[in-house]
């Protein structure tokens, strides 16, 4: 869910895998809104023979911790209490009753026991559970967050997302707007690299959202003991495409697995109950579109993915897939072509250096990948129907993108390849399509403080948007 190193930007780089996983209201509001489709389609999927049970022997109840306290959330929502291990286990605080604390631990091993006979993967270790209040977990997510994203890669990112035209102004608040989604639709989260599993405030008995919540991150759990999830989504990542896709697959899993949870196991009052807690996001719903796109994509787009892999063969097929998992958004939105023999894969792009192009003063500053679905993402945010968007893109083959600095200057020059010539003229009008609002002066457009130039050459299409009109003019030469 966290994406990589920041919450919603167009990069993923030198992320936390800690917050990726988070269990949050967003994930449930749209498993409710998915899960009619999700039941058809599994209902109709084709499986195969399910292996023999495993007896209950092979799956021992979690080790009791100490009395575990979690106080009435009042913090204010900026507030940022100093956390350890300690507080994040309450003490200092009221704590639980023995026997309260046992039932809630009974409760939620039998989540786990049901979650884990739906989804076929008996755990081969216990995951501990830790109890935390909602100010003390985004306290800590947001400690780690400052640990590996800084608001120096913040304000890139931003730039980048200016520059790429996603939005109309080079600051969009980004680090903030991290802090206020976490306060808002955090619910629990499971941690890869400590193999611990959190959960807020549970409360006895355990309500229809914990048990959900608790599922989904059982199931990420699960696909860590037997995939590493570190591997599949690893730091210091600069293909942020294939991030994606893998994220959408490991999150469509979670919320496949969720969804037959809940439709098995759950009795018809609390499964009203689960789409009653169903709100919005005040923080996301002021977001930019690509804010709220790029964090929608894994749970919408990569269920649906899941939906046709499960449909082909259970979850076998998805377990086949979190193996030799999909490595564009191009595949997640076309199964076929991550199913298809050979599969079709990202092309390389290999964007030349621009330092000496562009002249004295200018540095190279990032790096990124950008697929299909950010740059369908990019033609809608300039005004091209969501339709004529999707057209433009099909036939994405690979794409890359540069950032540059020179004191208050910047440029970024993104090349995109595609399947042909035929696709790639379609991508290159679209583009222009998307400029007719901006002035033309010269061979370049304009909206008063940022230059574009757009050039085709054979299956590529060249992009370069910056705040230097002689760097936008230049750049194009060094690419041959």
């Amino acid at each position: 869910m966290f994406e990589g190193n920041m919450l919603f930007g167009i990069t993923d780089r030198r992320g936390s895998p800690k917050i990726l996983y988070a269990g949050k209201r967003l994930a449930l509001a749209l498993m409710m809104l998915c899960l009619l489709g999700v039941l058809a389609a599994c209902d109709t999927a084709q499986q195969p023979s399910p292996p023999p049970p495993t007896p209950v022997v092979a799956w021992r109840p979690p080790t009791p911790f100490p009395p575990m306290e979690y106080p009435t959330d009042t913090s204010p929502p900026d507030a940022s209490p100093d956390v350890t291990d300690d507080t994040l286990l309450g003490a200092g605080n009221a704590s639980l009753k023995a026997d309260e604390l046992g039932k809630i631990q009974q409760e939620l091993l039998q989540v786990e026991l049901d979650t884990q006979k739906v989804r076929g993967l008996d755990p081969k270790t216990d995951v501990p559970e830790r109890f935390v209040n909602r100010a003390q977990l985004r306290t800590r997510l947001l400690k780690e967050r400052d640990t590996t994203y800084s608001r120096e890669e913040s304000r890139l990112n931003e730039l980048e997302l200016w520059l790429l035209r996603f939005v109309n102004k080079p600051s969009i608040g980004l680090y903030q707007l991290q802090a206020d989604w976490l306060s808002e639709q955090l619910l629990g989260y499971y941690e890869p690299d400590k193999k611990e599993l959190y959960v807020v405030n549970p409360q006895l008995p355990l309500d229809p959202q914990t048990k959900q919540t608790l599922s989904h991150e059982f199931v990420h759990n699960l696909q860590d003991q037997y995939y590493d999830l570190q591997k599949l989504l690893p730091t210091d990542s600069h293909d942020g495409d294939h991030d994606l896709a893998a994220r959408s697959l490991i999150e469509g899993d979670a919320i496949l697995s969720s969804v037959l949870y809940a439709d098995q196991y759950m009795s018809h009052d609390d499964f009203q109950k689960l789409q009653g807690t169903i709100g919005s996001s005040p923080s996301l719903d002021s977001a930019p579109n690509v804010v709220r796109e790029k964090l929608y994509f894994p749970y919408i787009k990569g269920l649906e993915f899941v939906k046709t892999l499960y449909s082909m063969g259970g979850f076998p097929a998805i377990n086949n897939a979190l193996t030799h998992p999909p490595t564009s958004s191009e595949q997640i939105l076309h199964p076929q072509k991550y199913l298809s023999t050979p599969r079709d894969e990202p092309l390389p792009v290999g964007l030349p250096p621009l330092t000496s192009t562009l002249g004295l003063g200018w540095a190279y500053a990032d790096t990124q990948t950008i697929g299909e679905f950010e740059l369908g993402t990019l033609l809608q945010a300039n005004g091209l129907a969501s339709a004529d968007a999707s057209a433009a893109v099909t036939g994405w083959g690979g794409g890359q993108y540069d950032l540059y600095q020179n004191g208050a200057n910047s440029l970024v020059m993104m090349v995109t390849r595609w399947d042909t010539g035929d696709d790639a003229n379609r991508f290159y009008n679209a583009l222009l399509q998307s400029l007719s609002k901006d002035r033309v002066t010269g061979a370049l457009w304009t909206d008063g403080s940022r230059y574009f130039n757009v050039l085709l050459r054979a299956d590529r299409v060249i992009f370069v948007g910056g705040t230097s009109r002689n760097a936008v003019e230049r750049s194009p030469s060094a690419v041959k």
